[in-house]
């Protein structure tokens, strides 16, 4: 039996963590699609992200904006994201966010 080492587990978990962030809850996920970014490329995603999901382009994401982007993850977790309690998500909040779960 193969012995699966820790660093390739956390690697797949990060990506299917990040798929959650890019992928559409009635879209598929393929593993074979998923590729780990770096540092770089995953505040880029993180910025598209934000503008898509931020409709009303105000630069804040609301409860119906993340709800209305059927993103799960957000959902589950806005109030963790939400550090200051105003009610909505600043890029700021959601890219500390991406940080503090990436070292997990």
């Amino acid at each position: 039996m193969n012995k699966t080492r820790l660093i390739e587990i956390s690697a797949i978990v990060m990506a299917a963590t990040l798929a959650t962030f890019v992928v559409n809850a009635d879209q598929e996920v393929r593993l074979s699609n998923v590729s780990i970014k770096t540092p770089a490329h995953a505040t880029n995603n993180l910025t598209a992200l934000f503008s898509t999901i931020d409709t009303d382009k105000d630069g804040l994401l609301s409860k119906s904006e993340i709800s209305a982007s059927k993103n799960d993850l957000l959902m589950r977790n806005f109030k963790a994201i939400d550090k200051n309690t105003d009610n909505s998500i600043s890029n700021e909040e959601l890219s500390a966010f991406s940080a503090k779960i990436k070292t997990k």
